[in-house]
């Protein structure tokens, strides 16, 4: 996985606080908070986009100010909260620690569906959401490997991939010509049995084509 298109406020990040505070402290200089809105209008507030709520700022609260003023301000308030400030949302980290993973993002989407779930409530979904995607996409790790191609003959290929499926090594993908090649990767200290395990179910029988070690991924248990 190496792209991913995500919401993160409120989902990953715990950021409605840094968004609170710089708009209680503008507001303070026309006598009120946000707390002193209707409920109406504060989520309206709450639901804007940045350049939509400073617009929504400029028109109907601080009259006196331009927008490019109203952005500004809170340009450089919340840029410096998103980069020391914000923490992840409780539970995220946690299973992620617990499981070993590292490299990744996870991403989990909450809609509000009426009932308030409290800190142990949220905890629990948000946790719950992480170890489950975990679970349901697997885990790899990084391991040292040599990546090769084994060519051999149809006549031996019902025995070789019988073995195959149940050897400790990677099928990465396979085609078939006159012959069939299989690539599959082995790690570095299983490199000297697999060539036992070659000669063993084909008698000798194949073309070997060796590349350099690299760091290939191999699945892993996630318990």
């Amino acid at each position: 996985m190496k792209k991913l298109i995500f919401d993160i406020d409120g989902t990953i990040l715990d950021s409605m606080h840094i968004w609170i505070e710089p708009q209680n402290r503008l507001f303070s200089k026309y006598g009120f908070t946000l707390e002193d809105l209707k409920k109406e209008e504060k989520g309206k507030i709450e639901a804007l986009s940045i350049d939509a709520m400073c617009q929504y700022i400029v028109d109907n609260i601080a009259t006196d100010m331009t927008f490019d003023e109203v952005r500004q301000y809170f340009e450089d308030i919340i840029y410096d909260a998103y980069k020391n400030d914000l923490m992840p949302k409780p539970g995220n980290l946690e299973i992620l620690k617990k499981l070993e993973i590292h490299n990744a993002c996870v991403v989990v989407t909450r809609y509000f569906g009426g009932i308030k779930l409290g800190g142990g409530g949220l905890i629990r979904a948000y946790s719950g959401a992480v170890r489950d995607v975990i679970y349901d996409i697997g885990r790899v790790e990084l391991r040292e490997a040599v990546p090769v191609t084994i060519t051999i003959s149809y006549d031996l290929t019902g025995k070789f991939e019988y073995e195959l499926a149940s050897a400790p090594y990677m099928l990465r993908n396979q085609f078939y010509t006159d012959k069939v090649s299989y690539q599959i990767d082995v790690v570095k200290e299983d490199y000297e049995e697999f060539i036992q395990f070659l000669n063993r179910n084909t008698a000798g029988n194949y073309d070997l084509e060796e590349e350099d070690i690299k760091l290939l991924p191999f699945d892993i248990a996630t318990t």
